[in-house]
């Protein structure tokens, strides 16, 4: 193909009485002339080109979809189109991952950035994109952005149950509302005291370190701007535990 600018002018009545007339026979059952053949890159790449910057006109819009709308296909058509469609079951219909197909796929797309998830690449450039992500944290407005979308857990709806029906002095700010050094605790304390509290399962909770280390990290970073965190586990969160930690704390 030449090599300059090429302008895109919109396609002439002669232009698109000839298409026309090119698609006459798929529509009166002729086999198209592509048919068990493959485009080539080239090609692609040509079509790809010549169409750059070309856009359908709203009154063609509403065309293919009349032309293409169930309504104006006979029934033989509809069925070869379910016969076209139905293909194969899928090969984990009925089927589960075990637990550790699951903990393969968590590792391998552990420390990938998120536009890379559920993409596959080689274990080499895997590990590239760790390496490049470590040490990076996200901005307070990434983390608000992330954490906006997040609903309760269910162990945060029953805390949260909790304070409502004892009138505690604790609000929810697990959607971001509430950042420290970019970290986001569940609940903090409305009478302006510095105390924060993690609600969490141990079973979802990070498994690149331990509990422990999870909270102590989390501590540390609190304790430097004067905040105190209280923890709850699954087994944690009910009134009686729940009064009582809190009644400590405020000693």
């Amino acid at each position: 193909m030449p090599s300059g600018v090429y302008e895109h002018k919109p396609l002439t009545e002669e232009h698109r009485r000839k298409i026309g007339l090119n698609n006459l026979g798929k529509r009166l059952g002729k086999p198209s002339p592509m048919k068990g053949k493959h485009m080539s890159e080239e090609a692609k790449k040509k079509i790809g080109l010549a169409n750059l910057g070309r856009h359908h006109t709203k009154e063609t819009i509403e065309k293919m979809r009349i032309i293409h709308s169930k309504e104006n296909l006979s029934d033989q058509t509809l069925r070869k189109m379910s016969i076209a469609n139905s293909g194969r079951p899928s090969p984990m219909k009925d089927k589960h991952h075990t637990k550790e197909s699951k903990e393969k796929m968590r590792v391998a797309h552990l420390g990938l950035p998120s536009w890379a998830k559920g993409k596959h690449f080689s274990k080499e450039y895997r590990k590239k994109l760790s390496e490049a992500q470590k040490g990076r944290r996200p901005t307070k407005e990434t983390l608000r952005k992330i954490l906006g979308k997040r609903s309760l857990t269910n162990l945060e709806v029953i805390f949260q149950s909790i304070v409502d029906k004892y009138n505690l002095p604790y609000k929810y700010v697990g959607d971001g509302s509430f950042i420290i050094d970019c970290y986001c605790p569940d609940f903090i304390n409305t009478n302006s005291k510095k105390i924060a509290i993690e609600v969490y399962a141990k079973y979802f909770k990070k498994k690149s370190m331990s509990i422990e280390d999870w909270k102590i990290q989390r501590a540390e970073v609190f304790k430097q701007y004067g905040w105190k965190i209280i923890y709850f586990n699954e087994n944690e969160v009910n009134e009686e535990n729940v009064l009582n930690k809190i009644k400590e704390v405020n000693k």
